[in-house]
């Protein structure tokens, strides 16, 4: 559906794209709901493939809940096949927009079969 990954591969690098949401946004916790269609796969990001998911995530920001549908989130292709309703994720959120967020998949990497060290075609 290039509709709805056209924005994110796009946008930038101001104050909502993803690598500024993870550098500057506050710290908060995703519990995945659901998860949607698969997107655009086969995408390079810090040395690693990654696929566009859509995926639903009851967001835990200082302590206030809120629920997230449809988000667009670029996820590592090792990790893909594991994701479980139910999974706990770090992320970070917009400072000026909640509703933006970008999960940070890099402190879980370690625990997904072919993120880490083991596959030099994965490495960074």
């Amino acid at each position: 559906t290039p509709f709805l990954i056209w924005p994110r591969i796009f946008n930038g690098s101001g104050s909502e794209s993803r690598d500024y949401i993870l550098e500057k946004g506050a710290p908060a916790r995703a519990v995945l709901l659901s998860l949607g269609l698969r997107g655009l796969g086969d995408i390079r990001w810090k040395g690693r493939r990654n696929t566009y998911q859509v995926m639903s995530l009851k967001v835990t920001l200082e302590g206030e809940e809120y629920t997230i549908d449809g988000h667009l989130e670029l996820v590592p292709e090792s990790v893909v096949p594991f994701l479980r309703r139910g999974m706990e994720f770090p992320m970070k959120v917009s400072r000026s927009d909640r509703m933006k967020i970008a999960i940070d998949w890099e402190p879980l990497l370690p625990h997904f079969p072919g993120s880490a060290e083991g596959n030099p075609e994965e490495a960074t």
